[in-house]
């Protein structure tokens, strides 16, 4: 079992993605080696490797050359599963606990403090059901017959990010030796998955059905609490510019997050098809012949001159309305109709892209930070929202090229 890990996030909040790769100074790579007693159940992490391992890491951070920080993690796939997830949870929060240190002070850090107020304790009670969900329908389906792989995977993840928190007190905490029944406030976060199935995938073939998997998650408020998923398989992937557009393309996951209400009241920017995103993508697709024009365009920022990122604001555009967006450069003295338009710490905050080819070698390219190839690098010197937004760690600057990623700390340029 191989874990590779780099910090990625798209289309989101600007001050959340610069923290998610906080490291103070740039330096070598450091290795750490978990072992397992099996006879006590005991973890040790140390600095050398022994005979019964059970995971070893290597972490190289360059946050200040290539804009990334690298994590290798290995584990031993003659150990038990439980054992291989929670000693891979464990050794990468250790290694890497300033960048989590850091992450924690830049995001969470005084947003619930005890006594919680009636809004943190719903949120508190809400996601103490989600996980005790997850380890009932766990525990529930572990003893049926036949074997849940998905279950399986469930515990496996939860165990890991146990290790992680363990790892990160390891000096002051022993491990635990793993445990489902994690910290509410610890891990949980909603989002939306897509995955693609190689296999059915013919370059040049016209796209089968169940190519694409999307995944939604949605929280329903009224009595349940409860986090579900919306799954669907379609041939969305038949014309280029599916949900890259950020809006949701599911229907019933649309019209449950309030979707045709917005549409209703402020027009098609929130609609699937419609947004500024989506006819740029449209329009530009067929210019997208090879891995460099491809980056051009998921980079591509033109907001003041592009006839698309027009809006009924003033200035008469908006940096939101573009393939990566710089909401950054929305005049604070100007008029939107809506928040979103305006100015504020948000945008497209990294890039990342593979092909066929190197998917099978898990390799891809990204480029950290927002983009700069029509606009002026992000520069927390001149972010006048900088003193509200906790940025420990981070390079005043975000102008990096891309890198070629090989599923190793041996990363490379990528010239374009």
């Amino acid at each position: 079992m191989k874990v590779t890990i780099v910090a990625v996030l798209t289309f989101f909040q600007l001050l959340v993605f610069v923290t998610s790769i906080n490291v103070i100074t740039d330096a070598g790579s450091v290795f750490m080696t978990v072992t397992w007693d099996k006879s006590t159940n005991k973890y040790k992490i140390q600095s050398n490797t022994a005979n019964n391992w059970a995971a070893k890491a290597e972490f190289l951070n360059q946050i200040n050359t290539t804009g990334w920080s690298y994590l290798d993690v290995t584990t031993n796939r003659d150990l038990p599963d439980d054992v291989q997830a929670y000693a891979a949870g464990l050794v990468e929060g250790y290694i890497t606990s300033d960048l989590i240190k850091n992450h924690w002070i830049n995001t969470i850090e005084g947003y619930c403090k005890q006594p919680f107020n009636p809004y943190c304790q719903r949120l508190l009670n809400f996601m103490k059901d989600n996980i005790n969900y997850m380890n009932q329908f766990i525990k529930f389906m572990d003893s049926k017959n036949p074997y849940s792989a998905y279950t399986h995977q469930m515990k496996l993840f939860l165990l890991q990010v146990d290790g992680l928190r363990d790892g990160y007190y390891y000096d002051k905490e022993p491990p635990s030796g793993g445990n489902t029944d994690l910290d509410p406030f610890g891990f949980y976060y909603n989002n939306q998955w897509m995955v693609l199935d190689y296999k059915k995938f013919t370059p040049g073939q016209p796209i089968k059905s169940g190519t694409l998997t999307s995944y939604r998650t949605v929280t329903r408020l009224p009595r349940n609490w409860r986090l579900f998923c919306i799954i669907r398989k379609s041939e969305i992937l038949a014309k280029l510019q599916h949900s890259v557009s950020s809006v949701i393309a599911i229907p019933k996951v649309f019209n449950m997050s309030g979707g045709p209400e917005n549409v209703k009241k402020y027009g098609d920017w929130f609609s699937y098809d419609g947004s500024p995103r989506a006819k740029i993508f449209k329009r530009d697709q067929d210019k997208v012949v090879d891995l460099k024009s491809m980056i051009k365009l998921m980079r591509y920022n033109d907001f003041t001159n592009d006839p698309l990122s027009k809006c009924n604001c003033t200035p008469p555009y908006s940096a939101e309305n573009a393939i990566s967006a710089r909401s950054d450069l929305n005049p604070a003295s100007g008029t939107y109709p809506f928040q979103a338009l305006g100015h504020r710490s948000h945008g497209g905050t990294d890039m990342k892209l593979t092909n066929k080819e190197m998917f099978q070698n898990l390799e891809f390219v990204a480029v950290s930070g927002p983009t700069y190839d029509q606009q002026p690098p992000f520069d927390w010197t001149k972010a006048d929202f900088s003193k509200d937004c906790p940025h420990n760690g981070h390079p005043n600057v975000f102008k990096f090229n891309p890198v070629y990623f090989n599923s190793t700390s041996n990363v490379r340029p990528f010239y374009r």
